[in-house]
């Protein structure tokens, strides 16, 4: 038989068998949306993981399989993304609004999407979001939030932020910018500068939130 044959034959029984084993690793894959809000890039580590109790401490564990499947993605900020990813439970490690982190678990044994909104006041609104579609926001994994203060006056004000069942209260000198971190949730602010009281005023500190305060 001529070496002509041999690789026609070669080749056909191979094209034979790409076909079974595509349609193999396609059943064991799944999509992941991620949509971002924010106007901040994010990153994931993703390990797949095993879940287990611990009587030692609260709540549901995540151990890394060993030799699994462990991914690192990237979206940019305002984008939405879809990845193929191997079908598990996982979990992840996030960087997003510049720098922050968050730790959790997610179920891509099927199609599953998370959002992230917006880290400040510059939300980047994608079309095509339904209600209900929303499986799982980090604004639920955020438990404190940083934000800033800035006194633009020429002499020292007294800030007092309140909310969440605290009451916090700041001296802040001739321009500077103070940084402060908070439970998550709503608040009033209010302050006193250039011998007058600035009325509460209502607001939801969010990651990169920068209060300007000026002479009322």
């Amino acid at each position: 038989m001529s070496k002509f044959r041999l690789i026609i034959i070669a080749s056909i029984l191979l094209g034979l068998l790409i076909p079974s084993t595509a349609g193999l690793a396609a059943s064991d894959l799944s999509r992941f949306e991620v949509v971002n809000h924010s106007d901040q890039p994010i990153t994931f580590w993703m390990y797949e993981a095993t879940a287990y109790k611990d009587p030692a401490l609260d709540g549901t564990q995540y151990k890394h399989v060993e030799n699994g499947s462990f991914y690192f993605l990237t979206v940019g900020a305002g984008q939405r993304t879809t990845f193929t990813v191997k079908r598990a439970l996982y979990a992840y490690n996030m960087t997003l609004c510049g720098g922050e982190t968050r730790t959790g678990a997610i179920d891509l044994n099927s199609y599953n999407r998370m959002i992230i909104p917006a880290c400040s006041i510059f939300a980047l609104q994608l079309p095509g979001l339904k209600a209900g579609q929303e499986l799982e926001d980090v604004t639920e994994l955020a438990t404190l939030v940083k934000f800033k203060a800035t006194n633009v006056t020429s002499g020292n004000l007294f800030l007092t932020v309140s909310g969440e069942g605290s009451t916090y209260n700041f001296v802040l000198a001739a321009g500077e910018v103070k940084e402060i971190t908070v439970d998550a949730g709503s608040y009033t602010y209010s302050y006193s500068a250039c011998n007058k009281l600035a009325a509460a005023t209502a607001f939801t500190p969010y990651f990169h939130t920068n209060l300007k305060l000026a002479c009322p």
